[in-house]
């Protein structure tokens, strides 16, 4: 049975991820989401894992070849995505003219390539608008903006 998760659903289990994930050990995440990360990720090492309050497993690592990664699953073993930092300057053309239009008064905070498992790419970017306020976006590579949440006050991001 496949999952079919909205632009919407994505963003919320991507960006509520870091305030309402919790830490687990390796020997609590179910064996099919284990399994599907050993067989997808052969070269992984350091794996730290998370499960968010949506149901998902969120393991960030080292790849040899890819270095820090992130990759989320559901509770049966299907990935999501996999996700890893890149630099302003490396998102698309076409997301960086949105930034730069509708975005110039906001802080960059950060921003992520993401390999989706339909085969696309996404990219979320973090700001920090005028007051202070983080929004996160997520854009598709022709830069059509698919989702924008709030952080909610109070939320802690361990990158910070």
């Amino acid at each position: 049975m496949s999952m079919l998760r909205t632009p919407s659903t994505l963003l919320g289990s991507i960006l509520l991820f870091t305030a309402s994930a919790q830490d687990m050990a390796t020997s609590d995440v179910p064996e099919a989401v284990r399994h599907a990360f050993g067989q997808r990720y052969v070269h992984a090492s350091d794996a730290t894992w998370e499960m968010d309050n949506d149901g998902t497993y969120a393991v960030e690592f080292q790849d040899a070849a890819a270095g820090a990664l992130e990759a989320v699953f559901t509770a049966d073993g299907q990935w999501l995505h996999s996700a890893h930092k890149i630099e302003r300057a490396a998102l698309p053309q076409a997301v960086r003219s949105i930034l730069d239009d509708r975005f110039a008064q906001y802080a960059h905070k950060d921003a992520e390539r993401m390999d989706m498992a339909d085969g696309t790419m996404h990219y979320a970017v973090e700001l920090k608008d005028p007051n202070g306020q983080e929004v996160d976006l997520v854009f598709d590579t022709a830069g059509t903006l698919l989702s924008r949440a709030f952080e909610a006050p109070g939320a802690t991001d361990d990158e910070d």
